[in-house]
């Protein structure tokens, strides 16, 4: 079927042509090609027809109709044909009532190896009414309205996709609790929207792929046209990718709960960079949270495992449990926590009688529960918070410039298993510090080391299986500071990045009835690793020292409490 400015040419008796209208009314294949303006293709088949459409160099224009508008059909598949180059342009000057360009009451799949351009000036690029799936297409798209939309499941593998959408970049959004999801399986995504770039009504899972992703452009109004890199409405699954999010909002948002088993993030946020209302498990992830009003925020977070890296104006982490007793504790169900079966990009949800199971991948391709991962699931105790660390690397920096934020805030209970954990507090004198909680801070293993200002908040742990210490400083500090045993070995050694005046240490390093000696400045010479200040194994010459000091027990407090501190516990 050819198009042209004067007519459309076929040698098909199952398509009926009406000036430059196209219509298709049965089962087949149908190849199209050439350039027309004001023209349209029109499907009306019958509920058993699966309709394949192939578009081969086709470039058409419209100022009134969708160009291809499917009303009725089992499946309409679009088929891009390697090596060509298609171009669909909207030239309305107002919304009509099909309002996308493509537009599909039905099914409809999008295939093949050659590229799709869309231009739509006030309508949608892409809209179903049931399931979108996309596999193995080049799109690029620049939409005055959503870029792609559908109101049943999207399914995207193995895709290249780039658009410009003045609405969300990729939504769906219908009535259905069941039928509304969003499943990436590969692709290299590049979305810049004025609303959200991926938004899902039910759940949102991501297999692999790359994302450059940037929500709310020019959107300074995002109470109002929510402007979130990725939002699910249920539950959130990220298996592995490589994200690059810039938002005007939060860059990763669920309403439920949130997985992050694997992948690499690099995150922008104006408001929270890792957000779910219930809970967020992290399992093996590198997170570098350049900027965020509040770091990672949930009622229930579990760190099981990677490297991650906070910046926050307000608290770096912010577990913040409800004080009325409703909260609403993850269960394993179809929408909620996985397993993942790897390669064929699978993942299933076994009954597991109410604990949480995230599966490695062998070097057969079978699933395996990994040592230590099976996690009975949380006990809150009246509705309150739960912050759970198990092991990684962890640098979280709050309250930037002059406001106010923790860098750890806990409304419940903070419980570190292991990992290293390093916390830059407020460094002015603010009623915020490097680690606040309201009912317990338990440490069973791992380093803990947090720097912050004299705040009349600041907690030393309540139990602790190894040696810690709260220390006060007689000043303000701003150089490096290290702590060594009676046999002269550094023991931990940290370059603060912000004044500090207290430091909280904990380390399986610290022994009980042990002397420790607290030195500040020096030169560093030699070391094996650094990783946001804090030294592992270093050599440091020309250092003073300042203090000395004992593990008595597992919990200690070293130096004069201050007044305010004395006053604020009286109180």
């Amino acid at each position: 079927i050819t198009f042209t400015n004067q007519n459309i040419t076929a040698n098909n008796a199952n398509v009926n042509i009406d000036y430059m209208k196209l219509s298709i009314n049965k089962e087949g294949v149908y190849e199209l090609t050439g350039s027309a303006n004001n023209s349209s293709i029109y499907i009306n088949a019958s509920n058993d027809d699966v309709v394949t459409i192939i578009l081969n160099n086709l470039n058409i224009t419209n100022n009134s109709n969708p160009i291809i508008y499917v009303e009725n059909a089992k499946k309409v598949i679009i088929n891009i044909a390697k090596n060509t180059t298609n171009q669909f342009t909207d030239t309305s000057l107002m919304k009509y009532e099909k309002d996308a360009v493509i537009f599909s009451k039905d099914d409809l799949t999008i295939n093949g190896k050659g590229s799709l351009n869309i231009e739509a000036n006030f309508q949608k690029a892409i809209k179903t009414n049931d399931d979108l799936s996309i596999i193995s297409s080049t799109l690029n798209i620049t939409s005055k309205n959503h870029g792609i939309k559908a109101n049943n499941d999207i399914k995207i593998d193995d895709v290249q996709i780039t658009i410009v959408a003045d609405g969300d970049g990729i939504q769906n959004n219908g009535d259905s609790t069941s039928k509304n999801n969003i499943d990436i399986k590969s692709g290299t995504f590049n979305i810049t929207s004025y609303g959200d770039a991926i938004s899902s009504s039910h759940r949102l899972s991501i297999l692999d792929g790359s994302f450059i992703l940037f929500a709310g452009k020019e959107n300074n109004d995002s109470d109002k046209t929510s402007a979130k890199g990725l939002k699910a409405s249920t539950s959130m699954i990220l298996v592995s990718g490589d994200y690059n999010i810039t938002s005007n909002d939060d860059a990763i948002h669920s309403d439920y709960s949130l997985t992050i088993f694997d992948g690499i993030y690099t995150i922008s946020a104006k408001d929270d960079g890792i957000h779910a209302d219930e809970h967020i498990l992290i399992h093996n992830a590198n997170i570098n949270i350049n900027k965020s009003y509040e770091g990672i925020e949930a009622i229930y977070i579990t760190i099981m495992d990677g490297t991650i890296v906070i910046n926050a104006k307000d608290d770096g982490i912010n577990a913040g449990g409800k004080n009325d007793g409703s909260l609403k504790m993850p269960s394993v169900n179809n929408d909620t926590m996985a397993i993942f079966q790897k390669p064929d990009g699978n993942f299933s949800i076994p009954n597991t009688n109410g604990k949480l199971i995230i599966g490695d991948i062998n070097n057969s391709g079978a699933w395996q529960p990994p040592a230590g991962l099976e996690l009975d699931r949380p006990k809150a105790q009246n509705g309150r918070a739960i912050l759970e660390i198990f092991g990684g690397l962890l640098y979280v920096s709050g309250s930037a410039g002059n406001l106010e934020g923790d860098g750890i805030d806990v409304n419940g209970r903070f419980i570190v298993n292991g990992g290293t954990i390093i916390v830059s507090g407020p460094s002015i004198v603010s009623p915020d510090s490097a680690i606040d909680f309201d009912l317990e801070f338990i440490i069973n293993g791992g380093t803990i080391i947090a720097t912050s200002s004299k705040s009349p908040l600041i907690h030393n742990a309540t139990s602790s299986s190894q040696g810690s210490a709260l220390i006060y400083l007689e000043s303000s500090k701003s150089e490096m500071f290290h702590i060594k045993d009676v046999n002269d070995n550094i023991i931990l050694a940290l370059a603060a990045k912000k004044n500090y005046e207290s430091i909280f240490i904990s380390s399986p390093e610290l022994k009980l009835q042990q002397s420790y000696f607290l030195y500040f400045g020096g030169e560093i010479t030699k070391y094996d690793n650094v990783f946001h200040g804090y030294y592992t194994n270093p050599i440091i010459d020309f250092s003073s020292l300042d203090i000395s000091f004992d593990i008595s027990n597992t919990i200690n407090s070293i130096g004069t409490v201050p007044e305010q501190i004395r006053w604020f516990n009286k109180y």
